[in-house]
């Protein structure tokens, strides 16, 4: 499999984890508890590994020098663009996603260092 048929079945894989993600999550009544708010953070952290990967992995494809603070703003973009949440919390769907981010990319740093898009 060629790095451009990589990079389409992540993106293809990203997809689909993004419908089934927002479909779980595209009612108000799917946001009304800390257990609901806090399992829908989870899934979209999960989701958010993945777009991480694909991007980093498009980013090598094309020989982009992008710093790691773009990248994860392309990430954040990725998945923001995917999940449509209630009107409600589209306010704040952005500052949320980035945040799970910073938390999941921390995270992978501290146990791989640089070189997690390599081992995960």
């Amino acid at each position: 499999m060629t790095e451009l048929e990589r990079v389409i079945a992540n993106a293809k894989a990203l997809a689909q984890d993004a419908k089934t993600t927002w479909g779980g999550m595209n009612e108000i009544s799917e946001w009304d508890s800390l257990e609901e708010i806090c399992g829908n953070c989870g899934k979209i952290a999960e989701l958010g590994g993945r777009a991480a990967l694909c991007v980093e992995q498009a980013a090598v494809d094309i020989g982009a020098v992008l710093t790691s603070e773009e990248k994860r703003e392309a990430a954040v973009q990725v998945v923001d663009d995917m999940i449509e949440l209630p009107g409600y919390l589209e306010m704040f769907d952005g500052m949320v996603i980035s945040a799970i981010f910073a938390f999941v990319v921390g995270t992978l740093n501290k146990k791989f260092g640089n070189l997690w898009p390599k081992v995960v």
